[in-house]
């Protein structure tokens, strides 16, 4: 196989390139780098997603968080339920896949669906842009949720082992838009254990706690011409 496109940093791009074995890899033409400007991107608003499909684009976030050998990212992805190419012809998002020209998205409140993918993170007062905003402007927001509570590494600085504690996190995030699951929980948060209490209230204040196998999709409508 060759020429399969990868999508990363400048930092991880350089590290594909100049070590082994994955230099073998851009050095036999088995991938092609595409690196993500993710200075244009930087928390802004105004931000450029990139787009893999005419109905898939991703934004790619910086966010703080450990950079020994390369950086952090976080990503929003969308999804356009409904939109139309430059024919009118309706395009889907579970067609195969296509890099030709991106759809435009009709109108329409519900015609694309947001995710905030973060798995990995310092503490959310390190962000250029308020992550209770992010969670305003997407549908569901995948949040590093490493800790429940201060203290849970015991005989350890937990300041060494920077993450978000999910208690803060869950209070921070009262009211807002998305709909938000907790995510990459260490093997000592208790909202790993399905009976725990902590789970229990987490569940009660309409958070939920990640999963393999959880889907997410934005709803499909058929267009009318193309109905039996």
């Amino acid at each position: 196989m060759r020429g399969v496109p990868v999508f990363c940093t400048p930092s991880m791009a350089s590290f594909l390139r100049s070590n082994q074995p994955w230099r073998q890899l851009t050095d036999r033409g088995n991938i092609t780098i595409q690196e993500l400007d993710i200075d244009a991107t930087d928390n802004s608003k105004d931000a450029v997603p990139v787009q893999l499909t005419r109905s898939l684009s991703v934004l790619p976030v910086p966010v703080p968080h450990r950079a020994e050998l390369s950086d952090t990212i976080a990503y929003v992805v969308s999804v356009a339920s409904r939109a139309v190419d430059a024919s009118g012809t309706a395009v889907s998002h579970t067609s195969k896949l296509d890099l030709g020209p991106p759809a435009e998205v009709s109108s329409g409140e519900n015609d694309t669906m947001k995710l905030l993918y973060c798995p990995d993170t310092d503490g959310w007062s390190d962000w250029k842009r308020n992550i209770s905003s992010w969670c305003n402007e997407v549908d569901v927001a995948l949040l590093d949720a490493t800790f429940h509570g201060k203290g849970e590494l015991k005989g350890r600085d937990m300041s060494e082992v920077s993450h978000p504690i999910a208690t803060e996190t869950m209070a921070q995030l009262a009211g807002c838009k998305a709909e938000v699951v907790l995510i990459h929980l260490n093997h000592t948060n208790p909202l790993l254990t399905a009976d725990s209490p902590e789970r229990a209230q987490a569940v009660a204040a309409g958070y939920k706690v990640g999963s393999f196998g959880m889907e997410w999709a934005p709803t499909l409508e058929t267009p009318a011409d193309s109905r039996a």
